[in-house]
């Protein structure tokens, strides 16, 4: 295991390579540039002057060895929009709203989702089935920018219970984490049935009820611990997506995250704070798989490694 662990460690670095060399790339590629907004206050030569400050007058490739060079000191670069601070700074203030909203919003969906799970494989066929599946359904099928305003029209602007946006106190978390958490709280009740169907389905089950083991015993000893292998699998990109923020949901709440950062560095065409928040965000989604993996070989044995 240990040995396994090391060399999925040591794979992450190229893939990390190649996703930063990519967005590197593609950004540069992209229609627009950083000063195309100062264009009309700012003379050619105040450009020339930028451009060369920032060292994008050299071609790509050096600019990506200095990129790379930065980067494995733990340097992203300067912003070229907020000249003041540097990429892995602006990362760094953004960070701790998303992963709260990121947390918060995962607990959300287990606990919403988990029950519903449990309850449509248990009661499958049932009325408490077609219940939990209706309410998964209805879930899955209201996207965020949907959810949003309905929470804010009905808890916010009518029953005036939380605030309408920004971050502050826990009352700000209200709002975003409930929208975050009811879309996926509907994936992991379909996943969670899916698997607890399968798992009470098997032979091993089977042969436990015939020795006489109680219905409730089965359940969390035997069943539990194979029905949700498909949502911990699923758990290390879930809680990647919501830890580096939700575009919709931080746009609409005004919160100062990663999710807004990613949208505003696109619009401003900074290019150093893309590739930094691309790179942060592979990096999470690498190694919150990597742990589920983890997490998926420590409860079965069968794909354990040696």
């Amino acid at each position: 295991m240990i040995r396994h662990l090391i060399l999925r460690l040591w794979a992450l670095l190229p893939v990390l390579f190649l996703v930063s060399l990519l967005a590197f790339v593609l950004v540069r590629w992209a229609p627009g540039g950083p000063f195309d907004r100062d264009r009309a206050q700012a003379s050619p030569e105040l450009e020339r002057a930028l451009r060369e400050r920032y060292h994008l007058d050299e071609p790509v490739w050096r600019q990506f060895g200095r990129f790379v060079a930065g980067a494995l000191q733990g340097d992203l670069g300067p912003s070229l929009r907020y000249r003041s601070h540097r990429v892995q700074e602006i990362i760094i203030q953004g960070m701790p709203v998303s992963a709260v909203l990121g947390i918060l919003a995962f607990l959300a969906a287990i606990a919403v989702g988990l029950p519903l799970g449990l309850v449509g494989a248990i009661q499958r066929g049932g009325f408490w089935d077609w219940g939990s599946s209706l309410v998964a359904f209805l879930a899955l099928c209201i996207p965020a920018f949907v959810a949003g305003p309905l929470l804010i029209l009905m808890f916010a602007v009518r029953w005036e219970l939380f605030p309408v946006a920004l971050w502050g106190g826990p009352e700000h978390w209200v709002l975003p984490v409930a929208t975050l958490g009811i879309f996926y709280g509907g994936r992991v009740a379909r996943l969670v049935r899916e698997g607890m169907t399968d798992a009470l389905q098997a032979a091993c089950i089977r042969t436990a009820r015939a020795k006489g083991v109680s219905e409730m015993n089965i359940l969390l000893r035997h069943a539990l611990p194979m029905g949700v292998l498909p949502l911990i699998t699923y758990s290390g990109p879930l809680l990647a997506d919501l830890l580096t923020g939700s575009f919709v949901v931080e746009s609409l709440f005004q919160l100062p995250g990663l999710g807004t950062l990613t949208v505003n560095s696109a619009l401003n065409r900074d290019y150093p704070l893309i590739v930094g928040l691309v790179l942060v965000y592979a990096a999470l989604l690498l190694l919150l798989n990597l742990l589920a993996d983890l997490a998926h070989a420590w409860i079965d044995p069968r794909i354990r490694h040696d």
